[in-house]
């Protein structure tokens, strides 16, 4: 699944199309929607604070036909951005949490090596 951003963000960032794509929705149709060259920037917090945060360039967002296809946001980061890094999604108490860390460690979590809690 590739990165995709709404008519909102093309706008405000004046992107311009450097080719057409053909994609399959989620429905199994398959649209040709415009390819966009961007460099997408995701902010790091801790404590609240925002940090430098992570900077992804040589990235192609596929522009949506409409805002609101993906309710209120306006950015989908997709596949071709998350399997860059290294990418966790944990728990803890009753918060969910998504982490990501660019350049990759090169070293894999893996829960099932570990004894059961």
């Amino acid at each position: 699944m590739r990165t995709c951003v709404t008519p909102l963000v093309v706008q405000t960032a004046n992107l311009k199309a450097v080719s057409v794509k053909q994609i399959q929705g989620v429905d199994g149709a398959v649209h040709k929607r415009p390819l966009y060259p961007a460099t997408i920037w995701m902010p790091s917090t801790l404590d609240g604070v925002v940090g430098q945060g992570v900077t992804m360039h040589h990235t192609e967002a596929v522009g949506l036909e409409q805002d609101g296809q993906l309710g209120d946001v306006h950015v989908l980061v997709g596949m071709d951005i998350i399997g860059r890094g290294d990418t966790a999604i944990t728990r803890e108490g009753e918060e969910a949490w998504f982490s990501f860390r660019h350049p990759p460690k090169g070293q894999a979590i893996r829960f099932e090596d570990e004894e059961p809690v």
